[in-house]
C-alpha cells in the first residue's frame, strides 16, 4: 500500500522506482490498486512493466502440449551426429522428463562427450535448448493465473486511451484464450489508436491460436506497415501450429502470395524448410536460382529433402543439383542426399 501511494509522486524518478517495486512485489491481491494507478498515471509505461513483470512472476506451471520439432544428438556442432527427433517425441509422449543419454537415443560419437540440440514448442509456443549428455530435458509449460486474467480484463471497457494501450499490451504477456478474446475484441475499436495496438499485439502473439486473426490482418490491413508485421506473425506461427504439413503448405502458400519484400520471402522459405512434403520442396527449387535468395532456398531445400529423400528421389536429386551452400557441413550434406537419391531412383 506505500508503494502505490508513492506510485502518484509527481516527481517520474520517485513514481517509477515505486511501479518497478510494485512488479516484483504484488500479487493478485494487489491488482485492483495497481489497476487503478495505471488509470490515473499520466505516464502509463512504468505502470505496464509493473503489471507485465506480475503477469512474468506469477505464472504457474500447466498440462504441456509438447511437440518435438527437431533434435540432434552427437558432438555437436560439428562432430558424429544422429536425428533423434522421432525417438524425442516418442519418449516425451510418456514424460515431460527425459534423460539425455546414450540408452535412451544411441551412441553416435563413440567416446566423445556429446550434447543434445532440440527445438520444440510447448502449448504452441517455441523454444529450443542444447544440454550436454546425462543431463535431464524438462519439457514444461506455465500459465498466468485466469484470476489475473480476469483482473486485467475487467477495466477494459472503461479505462482511458493511454491505460486501455497498455492493458492490450500486458495481455500480450498474459496470454491465453481470454487475452485474445480481449484483444480481439478491440480490433473493432472506433479509436484508430486502440485498433492499431491490438493489430500490432495480435502480430506479436506468441502462440498460434491468434493465426486466424493474423491471417485476416495481413489479407485486409491497408497500412503497408501492419500488413508486413502480420505476413511476419503469420510466417512465425504457420510453423507451430497444431496441424498436418498439408494444412501448414495451403497456409504459407497464402501468405506467400502476399508477399512483397524479400525479407518476408526469406521468412517463408524458413517456414518451408519445416514442412517435409514432395509439394514444398516443388515450392522452394524456383528460389534456388533466384541470387539474393538462393542461400535461404537451399537450406530450406536440404532440409525438406532430408525427410523425403526416400519416397523421393528424383525430386531431391534434380534439387539437389542446382542448391548453393557456402557452410561446410551442410554442403556435405546435400552431396550424401544427392549420392543417395541417385541410388535410389530408378534407371530408365
Amino acid at each position: 500500500p506505500d508503494l502505490l501511494k508513492v506510485a502518484e509522486d509527481s516527481n517520474a524518478a520517485v513514481s517509477g522506482a515505486s511501479f518497478k517495486a510494485l512488479g516484483e512485489l504484488a500479487g493478485i491481491g494487489e491488482m485492483p490498486m495497481l489497476l487503478g494507478a495505471l488509470m490515473k498515471a499520466k505516464d502509463t509505461e512504468p505502470a505496464e512493466n509493473a503489471l507485465s513483470a506480475v503477469c512474468a512472476r506469477l505464472n504457474r506451471p500447466v498440462a504441456a502440449n509438447v511437440a518435438i520439432q527437431k533434435a540432434v544428438y552427437g558432438d555437436l556442432p560439428n562432430g558424429p551426429s544422429a536425428d533423434v527427433t522421432a525417438k524425442l517425441s516418442e519418449l516425451v509422449k510418456a514424460s515431460p522428463t527425459v534423460q539425455v543419454s546414450n540408452k535412451n537415443f544411441g551412441d553416435p560419437a563413440g567416446g566423445r562427450v556429446k550434447r543434445m540440440r532440440v527445438e520444440y514448442t510447448v502449448n504452441g509456443v517455441p523454444d529450443k535448448k542444447t544440454v550436454r549428455e546425462n543431463d535431464t530435458l524438462e519439457f514444461t509449460a506455465t500459465a498466468v493465473p485466469p484470476e489475473l486474467v480476469d483482473a486485467l480484463c475487467a477495466p477494459l471497457a472503461q479505462a482511458p486511451v493511454p491505460a486501455k494501450l497498455a492493458l492490450l499490451r500486458v495481455l500480450r504477456s498474459a496470454g491465453g484464450p481470454k487475452a485474445l478474446a480481449a484483444v480481439r475484441g478491440a480490433l473493432s475499436d472506433a479509436n484508430a489508436e486502440i485498433k492499431e495496438t491490438a493489430q500490432r499485439t495480435l502480430c506479436d502473439w506468441q502462440t498460434a491460436d491468434a493465426l486466424p486473426d493474423v491471417m485476416q490482418i495481413a489479407k485486409t490491413a491497408t497500412d503497408k506497415k501492419f500488413k508486413i508485421l502480420a505476413l511476419r506473425g503469420q510466417l512465425r506461427l504457420i510453423p507451430i501450429q497444431d496441424a498436418s504439413d498439408d494444412q501448414k503448405l495451403a497456409s504459407l502458400k497464402e501468405a506467400m502470395a502476399l508477399i512483397e519484400r524479400d525479407e518476408e520471402r526469406r521468412l517463408a522459405l524458413a517456414a518451408l524448410g519445416g514442412v517435409p512434403t514432395a509439394d514444398s520442396l516443388e515450392l522452394v527449387m524456383p528460389y534456388l536460382s533466384a541470387g539474393n535468395l538462393k542461400g535461404e532456398a537451399s537450406i530450406a531445400a536440404v532440409a525438406i529433402s532430408a525427410k523425403i529423400v526416400g519416397r523421393c528421389p528424383a525430386l531431391v536429386a534434380k534439387a539437389m543439383q542446382q542448391v548453393t551452400i557456402s557452410d561446410p557441413k551442410l554442403a556435405q550434406q546435400a552431396k550424401r542426399l544427392l549420392a543417395q537419391a541417385k541410388k535410389a531412383t530408378p534407371k530408365k
